[in-house]
């Protein structure tokens, strides 16, 4: 994979860490030549992705690292969140789903990004 196709980004789980986030899909977006509504819909996505982490799984009393990358695959984008945190609390688990729960906003984006 081609560096100029992808691209990482590491921060904390502190809260004014969104911003930092933020900037970075923006660029990322504008350097791939993203029409402005994808840019926003990617952004809003690693928005609520990282609040979650900051205020659903972690909170910012217990300091995790995480990895952002996001990757353009031509028709589709890729962007992946990773930290080395401690498994998430069992009440964040969906039995059905076999998995985190999801927001409805994120399930949201996720429709509309892809």
């Amino acid at each position: 994979m081609s560096e100029a196709m992808s691209a990482r980004l590491t921060v904390s789980n502190r809260p004014e860490n969104l911003r930092i986030l933020q900037d970075f899909v923006r660029r990322w977006g504008k350097d791939h030549g993203l029409p402005p509504n994808r840019r926003d819909n990617l952004e809003e996505a690693a928005t609520e992705i990282f609040q979650h982490l900051v205020t659903g799984v972690y909170g910012p009393q217990q300091p995790v690292s995480i990895v952002v990358r996001l990757e353009n695959q031509g028709t589709r984008l890729r962007l992946t969140f990773e930290d080395d945190g401690p498994a998430p609390r069992p009440e964040g688990l969906n039995p059905f789903s076999g998995g985190i729960c999801l927001s409805p906003a994120l399930l949201w984006i996720r429709k509309t990004v892809w």
